[in-house]
């Protein structure tokens, strides 16, 4: 029988003396050179903290060894190569004890209605950007008036991860006036850029931009939580789960949708469009 197996799909591992550590060593050589510089620090800090079951024979592991080291460890991989047949990882849970609350809060209806009464002040309008947008700190930063088409009104940009990479994001129409003044009135190598003209770095754009400004307004939030403000308000508009992550450039959690549903960019368009001020 274990010859007929081989046979029909030939082992790439010693299943039966593979340790977690040599799961991890594996894995790193086949996946790591695919991810992102961000997610492969992750796994390896991840992987620093499932010390105890380096030596463990990855087939002995059961969930019980695993939920003494669930923070985040890397896992998935052995299922994938056919190491093990059952993913005791999926039966792990996390105490509420273990994991605080997020502490990440969205920019209030209130809060949007004050950024628009000021919506002639060029800095609120590079927030109002942010909020409809949903683009991270630096993916916008990192911006240049190419990859604006203000024909197509969309945006290109993204980093991170493989999902989030190159992804297209229609313009609101609320903010496509921000957008065509900044790029007509205010041009420069990167689409957002500090006063002299240079690029902003992300600790500068929080001292000496961001921080400032919502001190002014009288308020508190990161650029993140513009972010989580834009996904908030793509979910309170009723855009189903597939455009979301495509906008957020998110990777589907579920594998049907990820893999069999297909969206066009004039769907994205109508699910930004659903926005509201």
């Amino acid at each position: 029988m274990l010859l007929t197996d081989y046979r029909r799909q030939p082992w790439q591992v010693d299943r039966e003396t593979l340790t977690f550590a040599d799961l991890y060593q594996h894995w790193l050589q086949e996946k790591g050179p695919g991810l992102s510089k961000p997610t492969l620090a992750k796994a390896k800090t991840s992987y620093g903290w499932c010390s105890d079951l380096y030596g463990v024979r990855y087939m002995d592991l059961r969930s019980g060894a695993m939920q003494r080291v669930v923070d985040d460890c890397p896992r998935g991989y052995a299922y994938e190569i056919d190491v093990i047949s059952k993913m005791y990882s999926q039966v792990i849970t996390v105490r509420d004890l273990d994991v605080p609350d997020s502490d990440r809060q969205p920019f209030t209806p209130e809060e949007r209605k004050k950024l628009w009464d000021r919506r002639a002040d060029p800095r609120v309008q590079v927030v109002l950007i942010y909020i409809f947008t949903g683009w991270r700190l630096m993916e916008l930063l990192n911006m240049r008036p190419e990859d604006i088409d203000l024909e197509a009104w969309t945006m290109k940009g993204g980093e991170k991860t493989k999902s989030g990479k190159n992804r297209v994001v229609p313009i609101w129409t609320g903010i496509r006036p921000f957008v065509t003044r900044i790029l007509q009135e205010d041009p420069g190598e990167y689409f957002i850029h500090r006063p002299d003209g240079r690029r902003w770095i992300g600790p500068r754009f929080h001292e000496d931009f961001w921080n400032p400004l919502m001190e002014e307004l009288g308020m508190v939030h990161t650029p993140h939580e513009a972010r989580h403000t834009f996904e908030t308000m793509l979910d309170n508009s009723g855009v189903d789960q597939k455009c979301k992550d495509l906008l957020m450039g998110h990777k589907s959690k579920d594998v049907g949708t990820r893999v069999y549903t297909h969206k066009t960019l004039n769907q994205l368009r109508e699910a930004v469009e659903r926005l509201t001020k």
